[in-house]
């Protein structure tokens, strides 16, 4: 006999049920759009895909949502709160500016996440500046972000740290199973 759990959980959709990523129906289609493979000569958009999709894969929701005025008093184009593990966006910008915002935002969550909860702003900017090509809000920008890759500033050990923020958790055990062995990193 099923548990009230596994019942509720029965009642929703298998793939509602099992997202990561919730929130409004702007944000997830610009977040479904995100995860397309694009050009794959394209850094951002290669780098917007992993992102979202290793959100999806975290262990933990996240709730996106539109943030206008509380935004606004802010000063902000977007917020990541990770006590209650909730983005907000600034709905009113064009769709390019909200997919370089959401990335943005993912990478809080994605980084605070890796840190079991504790953000830490300052690196995370830092690197969101050398492997995204802005940590702030400037439409102009967006325009000559065309071909942005990351500059000699951005060092292998950022890189790791970012690509770990990136890495899904590892696990023992899977409902009492031991974990797939893990691939021997090649050089």
């Amino acid at each position: 006999m099923p548990s009230l759990l596994e019942t509720l959980l029965g009642l929703a959709s298998p793939k509602s049920a099992e997202a990561k990523v919730v929130g409004s129906p702007e944000a997830m289609r610009i977040l479904r759009g995100m995860i397309q493979p694009g050009d794959p000569e394209d850094y951002l958009t290669q780098r917007y895909r992993q992102i979202v999709k290793r959100a999806e894969q975290s262990p933990s929701k996240v709730e996106v949502l539109p943030g206008r005025e509380h935004l606004a008093n802010l000063g902000a184009a977007g917020a990541y709160y990770p006590d209650t593990r909730t983005i907000l966006y600034e709905p009113t910008y064009p769709t390019p500016d909200l997919r370089e915002n959401l990335a943005h935002e993912l990478v809080h969550f994605l980084a605070s996440e890796s840190n079991k909860g504790k953000a830490r702003p300052q690196e995370e900017h830092r690197l969101i500046r050398q492997f995204l090509g802005t940590d702030t809000y400037d439409p102009e920008r967006r325009f000559s972000q065309s071909g942005f890759t990351p500059g000699p500033e951005a060092t292998l050990k950022d890189l790791e740290t970012l690509e770990g923020w990136m890495a899904p958790p590892m696990r023992v055990y899977d409902m009492g199973r031991e974990a797939p062995p893990v691939r021997p990193a090649t050089l």
